[in-house]
């Protein structure tokens, strides 16, 4: 009959130190974070993920369209750069990814990992963009992680 309270109490404590915080009026919640440690000494510092339509010559390209993500961390990772890549169509009734990175876009021994491709999609269709950046120490022992994870708004392209 003890451990039930006890398992409350380890509850309401994890609970309290998870940083599941409301945000006190006109705060903007920040994006999760997540690892083995998310308080690296020097983790990421900037993180940026963007779509767009390609423009040759001021004109637009019709279905190109330009992923761009960046990773800084304060002084030289030992892995830096994206773990997830995916480029995803929606519109009415579908949602699918079209682009997946399958293999993590990492650097070694840097302070920022970069990534761009150009890619042709189907018009008529909503496209955004979903990283998840990623940053590992490069202490031999226990090194530390970090990961966050990022999004772009939703860009129509159409015909």
């Amino acid at each position: 009959m003890k451990k039930i309270p006890l398992r409350i109490l380890a509850l309401a404590l994890c609970l309290s130190l998870s940083g599941l915080a409301v945000p006190a009026g006109g705060e903007r919640p920040t994006l999760p974070m997540f690892g083995s440690d998310a308080n690296i000494v020097h983790g990421i510092t900037y993180h940026g993920v963007s779509i767009e339509r390609k423009v040759v010559n001021g004109e637009v390209k019709p279905g190109w369209c330009i992923v761009k993500a960046v990773t800084q961390c304060a002084e030289n990772m030992g892995k830096i750069g994206f773990s997830v890549i995916e480029l995803i169509k929606s519109g009415p009734g579908i949602e699918e990814t079209v682009y997946r990175s399958f293999e993590n876009q990492v650097y070694k021994d840097q302070v920022n990992g970069e990534f761009e491709m150009e890619l042709f999609v189907e018009t008529g269709y909503y496209y955004h963009v979903h990283v998840i950046h990623y940053a590992k120490e490069s202490d031999w022992l226990f090194p530390k992680t970090q990961s966050i994870e990022d999004w772009t708004g939703v860009l129509y392209f159409g015909e």
